[in-house]
């Protein structure tokens, strides 16, 4: 694998999360490797000028929440965090998501240039700032607004998921089992 192809900005991300010269770019399921992936969601992010370092589709979550490479002693997880951004609320009227952690973020405000402080507080005491963070609210608005908020508070390696749970819901990939209906 060449590493010198990817993205000026990802390699930062790469490097730290598997040290480049244990990364084998082994495929994940279906083919692709965590580099195809993470390329691929910062050319969309690039495309389309957001802060932060990428937009991933719903099919591409499942294979960075369980993409293994070879490190030193065997393999070693990506580490790869989901967030859930929805309100409470939502979430237990919509579906949960298996294996992520719940913070919502802005509940207070609409606005999309207001910050919610309360969601970086709780964001820090509950992930690690070299993390790989998806994000996702119902639709991908708050997941956006939230990956922005966490790449200018340190995140990173924040990840928005494009068009959030309602197109992992359609598209049946819902980490680990199926959400409630």
């Amino acid at each position: 694998m060449n590493f010198a192809n990817l993205p000026r900005r990802l390699c930062p991300l790469f490097a730290t999360v598997v040290p480049l010269e244990k990364a084998s770019g082994v495929p994940a399921a279906g083919g692709e490797t965590v580099v195809d992936i993470l390329a691929r969601a910062a050319d969309r992010a690039r495309d389309q000028a957001v802060e932060y370092i990428g937009l991933i589709s719903p099919e591409e979550v499942n294979h960075l929440l369980n993409a293994v490479e070879p490190g030193s002693t065997g393999t070693m997880s990506l580490g790869a965090q989901l967030v859930d951004v929805r309100p409470r609320r939502e979430r237990e009227r919509t579906g949960r998501l298996p294996g992520s952690i719940p913070i919502e973020w802005n509940s207070r405000s609409r606005s999309k240039r207001a910050r919610d402080d309360g969601f970086l507080a709780e964001l820090s005491a509950r992930v690690r700032r070299e993390q790989v963070v998806i994000f996702v609210s119902r639709h991908g608005r708050r997941s956006h607004l939230a990956a922005r908020d966490a790449a200018a508070g340190g995140y990173a390696h924040a990840l928005s998921v494009i068009d959030g749970y309602e197109a992992m819901r359609a598209a049946s990939v819902i980490p680990g089992d199926l959400a409630d209906d």
